[in-house]
């Protein structure tokens, strides 16, 4: 979820920022240092400041496709996870484990940074316009702050360092802000010109 503004520098080109707050998660699974095997799964809650340029190309009044690029500070407020592991031995008494919600947001960097690139079309709707939007996220930052955090020591759990990719795809609204400004003063003969060409 999040909401934006878009400063058009022309009717094609546009500055934008934007507050976006995010959950993502992903699970991985590694061979632990006793041969045991390991699924281990993230869930981080994230707020996302992205910058960036957009451009429309107007192919249709109605319907308006567009690009986009940009830079963003990503702030990871919580990040949870949960280790399950596979005993393989075959032995008498080995039993596989699976671990409470641990806290790993002391492992990690809570400030990161992205690229992202998108595509998207807005559908004009009155003067309002809904839109939809494809984006990707490079991840710039390594994420990890402490590999050998209290999961490795009671759960033998140790991270690898690692970036944070992601895809979205997002539906919206758009209301268009306008500031009217008051004419000081009217050149008459530029508005007949006007008159008489559309006449023509």
């Amino acid at each position: 979820v999040g909401g934006g503004v878009d400063w058009h520098l022309s009717e094609q080109l546009a500055v934008t920022a934007e507050l976006n707050y995010a959950f993502t998660s992903y699970k991985k699974h590694q061979i632990k240092f006793n041969n045991d095997l390991e699924e281990f799964t993230e869930k981080q809650n994230w707020l996302s400041v992205p910058f960036g340029l957009k451009y429309t190309f107007r192919v249709r009044e109605q319907i308006r496709p567009y690009v986009t690029a940009g830079y963003a500070l990503n702030i990871l407020v919580n990040d949870r996870g949960q280790v399950k592991s596979f005993k393989r031995d075959t032995g008498e008494g080995s039993l596989d484990e699976t671990s409470p919600d641990l806290n790993f947001t002391p492992y990690r960097r809570k400030i990161n940074t992205s690229f992202f690139v998108g595509a998207g079309a807005k559908y004009k709707v009155g003067i309002n316009f809904l839109f939809a939007e494809m984006r990707y996220n490079f991840g710039l930052t390594n994420v990890v702050n402490n590999p050998f955090g209290q999961p490795a020591f009671d759960y033998g759990h140790v991270d690898d360092y690692f970036r944070v990719d992601n895809f979205s795809l997002s539906i919206g609204y758009i209301k268009p802000l306008y500031k009217p400004r008051k004419v000081k003063r009217v050149k008459t003969k530029s508005v007949l010109k006007g008159i008489k060409d559309q006449g023509k």
